[in-house]
């Protein structure tokens, strides 16, 4: 086992690689797993015998995953050492980047009663190059706690090599990605697939859609799963006004925003059973925690569903939410009523 060894590792790192030297372990067929994101924002797992030097390539100070010993955070010239001690193994670090995530922590808990972007804005004004910041800035910002005003605002305080990163530049996208479904904002178009049902939730034809056709009526876009049951509560709440309303002018569409490879007849069994074979049903993307260009969830920015984004007969967003509750449903229903007057 490989509490029986004694084993001593060290990262020692600067731009572009962490040397992984585990070359003082003579243990054969020992290894280390070691989880972390490469230079090129790919996810690697990866075992490592013990005994030899390995470098790892990465871009920006990150959370090292060494086996099961501890999380470090780690990069430029920082350590990791891993020992044995009294016969079990045990993880430490001497990283100055491991320091500020801790010092960072330590911040937020003891100021925890001041509004969470005020606390970010006086840590950033006073560590400009605090990368340990990111963490909580785009939790916050994923979780819709600030408005978007304020999360562009924090990004545009650091140092801008924080904001030319791989963090930065995905929060960047982020706040692009918010701003397209702003009160105001004209809905971005998009053309992908359609699938249509018949009212046994059997597909009778797939074809091209896109959101532009729709221009003169009013689109209520429905971010949705079959396991989500807040969502399928919605989707029977919008069943009900949708025979009344779409003889109006109103299109919903129902946009799948499952997991990646999701059960496609769960999806279909979930449409029959509500049934809404009469939405315009649509795909957010392939994975929408990763979409690419042309996808819905490319342009349209949502990370919890259900969710919803209302669309004017001229394309211009006129209201977003999350989640669902009945409240907010009869407010949704008011705001299509009044735009279908207009």
């Amino acid at each position: 086992m490989l509490a029986m060894f004694l084993v001593l590792s060290c990262f020692t790192c600067s731009w572009s690689q962490c040397v992984l030297d585990l070359r003082k372990v003579a243990a054969e067929g020992e290894s280390l797993t070691v989880r972390y994101t490469d230079d090129k924002s790919h996810w690697q797992k990866q075992s490592f015998k013990l005994g030899s030097i390995y470098h790892l390539h990465l871009d920006f100070p990150q959370a090292i995953d060494v086996d099961t010993l501890g999380r470090f955070f780690a990069f430029d010239g920082d350590s990791i050492v891993v020992t044995e001690e009294k016969g079990s193994v045990k993880a430490r670090s001497t990283s100055k980047h491991e320091i500020a995530h801790q010092a960072f922590l330590r911040y937020w808990s003891l100021n925890s009663h001041v509004d969470v972007g005020r606390r970010l804005d006086s840590y950033i004004k006073e560590h400009p190059k605090g990368w340990e910041v990111f963490g909580q800035l785009m939790m916050q910002s994923a979780n819709e706690q600030m408005p978007v005003d304020t999360v562009e605002l924090l990004l545009n305080s650091l140092d801008i090599s924080l904001q030319k990163s791989r963090e930065g530049l995905y929060l960047r996208d982020m706040v692009r990605r918010m701003r397209n479904i702003e009160v105001g904002a004209k809905a971005r178009d998009f053309t992908t697939k359609r699938w249509i049902f018949d009212a046994c939730g059997k597909v009778v034809k797939e074809e091209l859609f896109q959101l532009t056709k729709l221009r003169g009526k009013v689109v209520l876009m429905d971010f949705w799963a079959h396991w989500c049951r807040p969502c399928r509560e919605g989707l029977r709440e919008l069943k009900l006004i949708y025979p009344r309303l779409h003889k109006s002018g109103l299109e919903i569409l129902a946009v799948n925003a499952d997991h990646p490879n999701f059960d496609v007849n769960e999806w279909k069994a979930a449409i029959q059973k509500e049934g809404i074979h009469d939405f315009i049903h649509v795909q957010a993307a392939k994975n929408r925690f990763s979409p690419v260009e042309n996808e819905i969830a490319y342009d349209y920015y949502v990370q919890a569903i259900p969710a919803y984004v209302l669309i004017d007969k001229q394309g211009v967003v006129r209201g977003h939410w999350t989640g669902f509750s009945h409240e907010q449903d009869k407010e949704i229903v008011a705001l299509i009523e009044k735009l279908i007057a207009e």
